[in-house]
C-alpha cells in the first residue's frame, strides 16, 4: 500500500479495481501495483513520505480497550472471493463491535456485497485524503488474518474464522434478487429437472477443457433434464440449439444469473464464480475440480465436490498456464472424471440416486 498523488485528471479501469477517476493534485492511498502503474503511466508520482500514518488493521487489533473500531477494508479479490468476505464479514462485526466499510471493485458492491445485506458504507477506490479521515485502521489485505498460509489447501471461511476468532453459528448468508430482475427471468414452468451448467472459470487451467465439450453433452443428453448453460465463451453450434438446451452464456448480468441460477435444481460446474453464487443461492452444488482441492470447500454444505484423480492435480494453478507446460490442463482428461462419469454423479444428485 503505498500514497499517490494524482499528475492529472484521469478515469481508468482496471479489471481489479474496477473504473474510477484521479483528479489532478489529490492524493491517494492505493494498492501497490496500482500506484506504481499509475506513475509509470504518467498518471500520478509516488510519495516517498506518507502525509500521515496509516495503521493497519491486523489480529492484535481483536482485543483490548483502546483497539480501532472503525475499519476500512481495501478489496482487491475476484468474485468468488467477494461472496466469501459477504459471508464472513457479518459475523466480524457483530462478534467484534466494529464497523467495517468496504473499499473495492463497485460492480463487486453492487452486485455482492450490496445484494448480501452487509452493513457497510461503500467508499470508491483509491480513496483519497479526505475518504480515509473517518477511519481508525486500514485493511489492505484480508488474507492478513489467515493464520497460516496455506491458501488454496483449506476453506477459506474457516482460515477467516479462526483470524477473527469467530464462534458459531456465523449470521446466516443471504442474496436479494431485484424483484423486477426476478420476474423478468421466471422461467415457464416445467416437468423436467433443471440443471446449470457452467464450464468457464477465470483461467484455462481451472477452465473445462473445449474438446470435452462434446463428449460431456453426448452424456448429458441421456438425463432428461433442462440444461441451462451459464458463462462467457461463444456458443458451440454443434448443441447450442438442441431441444431443453438454453444458452445463457454471455447474456446476463450478475442480478439475472443469480434469477436464473435460484431456479435450477443443481448446478455443476468447474470452480467458478457460478458455484459460489449458486451455493450461496441454498442451490445443491456439483464442483468439478481440477487445480482445487475438495478442502477448499468444506465449509460449503450443499456443494459435492468430484476431484480429478490425476497425479498432479490439484496444482492449485489458476491461470492460463498449465505448470507442467501442456496448454489445457489434464486433470479433466483423466479416465476418473470421465464425461460419463460426471453424467452419472449429475443424475444421482438430481434424482437423489445414491452414487
Amino acid at each position: 500500500m503505498l500514497f499517490i498523488t494524482a499528475l492529472q485528471d484521469a478515469r481508468f479501469y482496471n479489471p481489479v479495481y474496477g473504473t474510477g477517476v484521479l483528479k489532478q493534485g489529490q492524493t491517494y492511498y492505493a494498492f501497490g501495483q496500482f500506484g506504481r502503474e499509475a506513475a509509470e503511466r504518467g498518471l500520478a508520482r509516488l510519495l516517498e513520505t506518507p502525509p500521515h500514518a496509516i495503521v493497519r488493521f491486523s489480529p492484535d487489533h481483536l482485543t483490548g480497550p483502546d483497539r480501532p473500531r472503525r475499519i476500512l477494508l481495501m478489496f482487491a479479490g475476484g468474485w468468488g472471493d467477494a461472496v466469501t468476505v459477504g459471508i464472513v464479514l457479518p459475523t466480524v462485526m457483530a462478534q467484534h463491535d466494529l464497523q467495517i466499510d468496504l473499499c473495492c471493485d463497485q460492480k463487486k458492491w453492487d452486485f455482492i456485497f450490496r445484494p448480501m445485506g452487509l452493513q457497510s458504507r461503500y467508499v470508491p477506490f483509491p480513496p483519497d485524503l479526505d475518504a480515509l479521515a473517518p477511519y481508525e485502521a486500514v485493511l489492505g489485505d484480508i488474507t492478513d488474518f489467515f493464520p497460516n498460509k496455506e491458501g488454496l489447501t483449506v476453506s477459506p471461511i474457516k482460515q477467516l474464522m479462526r483470524g477473527f476468532q469467530l464462534q458459531e453459528p456465523l449470521v446466516p448468508a443471504v442474496y436479494r434478487i431485484p424483484p423486477e430482475t426476478a420476474g423478468n427471468r421466471l422461467l415457464p414452468p416445467t416437468k423436467r429437472k433443471r440443471l446449470g451448467l457452467n464450464l468457464d472459470s477465470n483461467g484455462r487451467v481451472k477452465s473445462y477443457p473445449l474438446k470435452l465439450y462434446a463428449p460431456l453433452f453426448s452424456a448429458l443428453k441421456s438425463l432428461d433434464s433442462e440444461l441451462h448453460l451459464f458463462g462467457n465463451r461463444s456458443p458451440t453450434p454443434d448443441w447450442n440449439h438442441d431441444q431443453g438446451v438454453y444458452d445463457w452464456r454471455g447474456k446476463t448480468d450478475i442480478p439475472e444469473l443469480a434469477a436464473l441460477l435460484s431456479q435450477m435444481d443443481l448446478v455443476a460446474g468447474v470452480d467458478s464464480f457460478v458455484v459460489h453464487l449458486g451455493d450461496l443461492l441454498g442451490r445443491p452444488v456439483l464442483v468439478l475440480l481440477a487445480t482445487t482441492t475438495s478442502a477448499y470447500f468444506s465449509r460449503h454444505g450443499r456443494m459435492v465436490c468430484m476431484p480429478s484423480p490425476l497425479e498432479c492435480a490439484p496444482c492449485f494453478a489458476f491461470s492460463n498456464q498449465c505448470p507442467r507446460g501442456y496448454p489445457d490442463c489434464k486433470a479433466f482428461e483423466h479416465p476418473g472424471i470421465h464425461p460419463r462419469l460426471i453424467a452419472q454423479k449429475i443424475r444421482s444428485l438430481l434424482y437423489d440416486e445414491r452414487a
